[in-house]
């Protein structure tokens, strides 16, 4: 599948699932279950659905850090791998796998939700 095209960023692939009921409150929003944080439910560059802190990362140490587009061909959030210097001025977002406390319960579930 060709890839869409955001400032400069691609999105390569894409699964085809939806993740419909993830996006439960206001913008994007929902709870992790296992934590009680809140999180947003995005799409990796590979297709795989990923959770991120709902906060924008604020931390002196900028390593995994992701951006949020919008992929309207897909009606999917999509988290871009990035670097600070890379999208300036925009809030970039940490996977909340390497925040939560019980993240190796979820990852790499098929079609799991923290």
């Amino acid at each position: 599948m060709p890839g869409t095209v955001w400032d400069g960023a691609v999105h390569v692939a894409h699964s085809g699932a939806r993740m419909s009921g993830m996006f439960d409150g206001p913008n994007g929003k929902t709870t992790c279950r296992s934590c009680g944080a809140e999180i947003l439910w995005v799409h990796t560059e590979r297709g795989k659905k990923m959770p991120l802190d709902a906060e924008p990362y604020t931390g002196d140490k900028p390593s995994g850090l992701f951006v949020r587009r919008w992929d309207h061909a897909l009606d999917v959030a999509v988290a871009i791998a990035t670097t600070p210097d890379a999208f300036p001025g925009e809030p970039l977002y940490t996977s909340h796998f390497a925040t939560c406390p019980d993240a190796d319960r979820w990852r790499n579930r098929t079609g799991g939700r923290a």
